[in-house]
């Protein structure tokens, strides 16, 4: 309900649309007048262009004025902030059959209302309440200032801790300062550089870098030809090749492999340098010529092998700290996803503790391949596809941890795991579509229904990349905490406590056990490698063994 008092007139006051209207627009919308202007489009469809009329025309005047506050409820927010009863579900599915588009539209706006009047208010800081209204006033299209990706790395250790260098993250220009190990990076031109530490390149654009000291390789395909290396003893540029460039502080080698190079420098005419030929440039005017030498790099072909061998390493240290993990007397679930052959149905539980619980049913999804090459993992594809298992019990805390790949967030809300009903205590572990991670509880008696939500965590740069997800829900010392690769992003006060039921429950989508005609589409759309499940609440320490040991890589 909404905290607005009804006026004295409020009656009458819901057959003028023009008021209903404006009372939507500037926040003063109550449950009652939203119910009457949802019933007011779905009876008058050609009342619908008007409407979205005068929702462009506010719009427009808000950002004209450079107005600082939008309306109480933002468009945006009424679309993608509900808490997901099922009565909710109920009125969605009901104004999404309407035949009329710009009706639909409509409606779905007005019942956005209903949903954001009845839900319980979500307090934010006044910074994000901010950025979400000027979000829903003009319509603002994702950008990226990346020019390249890290597509793998061998042993790396960076000089800078404030920063994360994940393999599959996207890089902005700026320094990149290896201490030791490999790492290649992939330009969005195409080209390839593997760099050796300890060395230093600067990411200028997708067709430009510098180095100032180190040693790297480089692979030049055809659409990225004219790729520029500068060094401070002058610059490469690429013909379609394949060249080592070693820059120390008094002089830059560079070695061509394959192919041809120009190489430039002030005060000296650009020179050709051919396959085999090599050349130290000195800061004077000289320049030595020799012969090249393709094995003192390490070329995208060598960091693939050692790439290939660091997988296997650590994919076998998994391995020996699974069978560990699998004996904690706290573990109810593990699900590994290995063993698996065409067909398998049963999902083996792998928790030494879990066997009242048995095995999971595998329903639609099928085996892929997970984080390293031989590792298995299950594909979330459709409505159909889920993994089902039934977790019976009351429980004080608890700790859900998944490794994820999300393809997309097409949907409303994207499902991890969900208790198939709303009974009091059930959970509800799931993905919304603006990238935050939620943890919903139902109350007692259908009411109190209480979401945890992280900060938004999936933004388009973490689509397609393996992260390990972990939350908490510690009633000791009342507090839901939820974990990225390992590190907390967010602790929320528990807001009421009571026992926790998983009960009937299932991976990667939701069947809602209060719907017998038509069930909301939840289901997820990504890969899953790995799904543990703990009766307890796992502390800062052990999710980060358990993330940092299993550390995502994406090397296919």
């Amino acid at each position: 309900m909404s905290d607005i008092p009804e006026p004295p007139d409020e009656r009458s006051s819901l057959d003028d649309v023009d008021e209903l209207i404006e009372r939507y627009l500037v926040g003063n919308l109550t449950e009652a007048a939203a119910e009457r202007l949802l019933e007011r489009v779905e009876t008058d469809p050609n009342m619908g262009q008007s409407i979205l009329e005068q929702f462009a025309i506010d719009t427009m005047l808000r950002s004209l004025c450079g107005a600082r506050t939008a309306m109480r409820a933002p468009i945006s927010s009424l679309v993608r902030d509900g808490g997901g009863s099922d009565r909710d579900m109920t009125r969605v599915g009901r104004f999404n059959r309407s035949t009329v588009a710009v009706s639909a539209a409509c409606i779905a706006l007005i019942a956005g209302a209903i949903v954001w009047l009845k839900k319980p208010v979500r307090e934010s800081a006044p910074s994000d309440r901010g950025r979400e209204s000027a979000q829903s006033v003009l319509l603002i299209e994702p950008t990226t200032a990346s020019v390249a990706v890290l597509a793998r790395s061998v042993d790396a250790s960076w000089s800078d801790p404030s920063r994360s260098y994940e393999v599959g993250s996207p890089l902005n220009p700026g320094r990149l300062r290896l201490k030791s190990g490999l790492a290649e990076i992939e330009f969005f031109s195409g080209a390839r550089v593997v760099l050796e530490g300890p060395g230093e390149l600067e990411l200028r654009s997708s067709i430009e870098a510098y180095c100032s000291s180190g040693r790297l390789s480089a692979e030049i395909p055809p659409s990225a030809r004219g790729f520029r290396i500068d060094t401070p003893s002058g610059a490469v540029v690429d013909l379609g090749t394949e060249f080592g460039l070693d820059v120390t502080g008094s002089e830059s080698e560079v070695h061509v492999f394959k192919g041809e190079v120009e190489l430039h420098a002030d005060s000296r005419p650009k020179r050709s340098l051919k396959e085999g030929e090599a050349a130290a440039i000195g800061r004077t005017s000289s320049v030595r010529m020799f012969a090249a030498n393709p094995t003192a790099f390490a070329t995208p072909a060598v960091m693939r092998s050692r790439s290939t061998e660091s997988l296997r390493r650590r994919y076998d240290a998994w391995r020996k700290a699974s069978a560990r993990w699998n004996l904690d007397p706290s573990l109810l679930v593990r699900l590994d996803i290995e063993g698996l052959a065409p067909g398998d149905q049963a999902l083996a539980n792998r928790a030494d503790s879990g066997s009242a619980i048995g095995p999971a049913t595998i329903v639609g999804c099928g085996r892929v391949e997970g984080r390293w090459p031989g590792k298995g993992a299950l594909e979330f594809r459709g409505v159909g596809d889920r993994v089902r298992l039934d977790v019976p019990g009351d429980l004080s805390s608890l700790t859900f941890a998944a490794w994820v790949r999300v393809n997309g967030l097409d949907r409303r809300f994207n499902s991890l795991f969900m208790s198939d009903d709303f009974k009091a205590g059930a959970t509800h572990w799931q993905i919304l579509n603006d990238g935050r991670i939620r943890l919903g509880v139902a109350g007692r008696n259908g009411a109190g229904h209480v979401d945890y939500d992280s900060p938004v965590v999936f933004t388009p740069e973490r689509l397609g990349r393996w992260v390990h997800l972990a939350v908490v829900f510690d009633g000791e010392r009342r507090q839901v905490i939820h974990y990225v690769d390992g590190r907390r992003v967010s602790s929320n006060p528990v807001r009421k406590v009571f026992a926790l039921r998983v009960g009937a429950a299932e991976i990667g989508n939701w069947s809602s056990a209060t719907r017998v005609d038509r069930s909301p589409i939840r289901h997820y759309s990504g890969r899953i490698d790995e799904f543990s499940f703990y009766r307890r609440a796992l502390d800062e320490g052990e999710i980060g063994e358990i993330a940092g040991l299993a550390a995502a890589a994406d090397d296919s």
